[in-house]
């Protein structure tokens, strides 16, 4: 782990990061507008795992790839932002289908009618992915990744366990 300086110096650089909206963040309003709280934490999660997966793969070197790579990063940049379109497009074409799913799962956790809960599993279920896929593909987050965290490393140390957890 680093030393008690340069964690605090990644703690502070991280919070004036993570306090910056992203695609994430304006993702989850989204969701909590649209389809409500539960389906907002739902994608939280998935966001949260995309991100340790993104941690994951600047650990193992394919975050300095994308980092060296204009093409590769262009394409991740495009492929989040294609997504985040994607997603937009298809809230406004199913925005009654929502709404129903979203009537039907709240109708049924207050009667305890399985379909309600069925509903709601599915949304939950769409959430989570979606989320994962916006965590991801999130540039914002890989370009952090990346460039900052390698900064923050011991060289004394193995450096892919420090950037685990620094990216956890």
């Amino acid at each position: 782990m680093p030393s008690g300086p340069l964690l605090l110096a990644f703690l502070a650089t991280a919070a004036v990061i993570v306090a910056i909206p992203g695609p994430s963040l304006l993702f989850t309003i989204g969701r909590a507008i649209t389809v409500g709280r539960r389906a907002a934490l739902w994608t939280v999660v998935g966001n949260a795992a995309g991100l340790l997966v993104q941690s994951f793969l600047v650990a193992v070197g394919l975050g300095a790839v994308l980092a060296a790579s204009s093409a590769a990063y262009t394409v991740v940049k495009l492929a989040g932002a294609a997504y985040l379109v994607y997603l937009g497009v298809q809230a406004i074409r199913h925005r009654g289908e929502l709404a129903a799913s979203l009537l039907a799962a709240r109708g049924g956790e207050a009667a305890g009618v399985g379909s309600g809960v069925a509903a709601s599993a599915a949304v939950d279920r769409r959430s989570l992915f979606q989320g994962l896929t916006v965590g991801l593909t999130n540039p914002k987050t890989l370009v952090f990744l990346s460039s900052l965290l390698p900064q923050f490393v011991d060289p004394a140390s193995a450096p892919q366990p420090q950037i685990l957890a620094l990216g956890a």
